[in-house]
């Protein structure tokens, strides 16, 4: 691994850099690295009236990864389950499912989502 300026070491980051190089971007690369993948937003009727957890995941996104990673009569476990949107995926595609969440007001919002029946694709 190569050292930096200062002759410690700068981690995997360092050797890639070049004179010059503020480590700020990578042979000329800018943005980040969401610009490689693309998921569309959470619709409203998703996010529902009540539902203001500021990373609500598209539902039909997690319904299509919990098919692909549960077995067959398995177990869905979400330990940080924010706004319950992997637990929701996990009940319409027929898995039984634990979630976990330390705040209370996340855990009212996802007690509610499930126990809506909102036909969401």
């Amino acid at each position: 691994m190569k050292k930096g300026h200062d002759g410690k070491s700068n981690g995997i980051y360092s050797d890639f850099a070049q004179k010059g190089d503020d480590g700020a971007t990578f042979r000329g690369d800018t943005g980040s690295a969401a610009r490689f993948f693309y998921s569309a937003k959470s619709s409203r009727l998703e996010r529902e009236h009540f539902n203001n957890h500021a990373t609500v995941k598209p539902l039909a996104l997690m319904r299509y990864l919990v098919r692909l990673v549960t077995p067959p009569g398995g177990t869905v476990l979400d330990w940080c389950a924010g706004s319950g949107t992997t637990l929701v995926a996990a009940k319409q595609e027929g898995f039984a499912f634990i979630g976990c969440e330390l705040d209370e007001a996340h855990a009212d919002i996802i007690r509610r989502r499930l126990e809506l029946e909102l036909p969401f694709a």
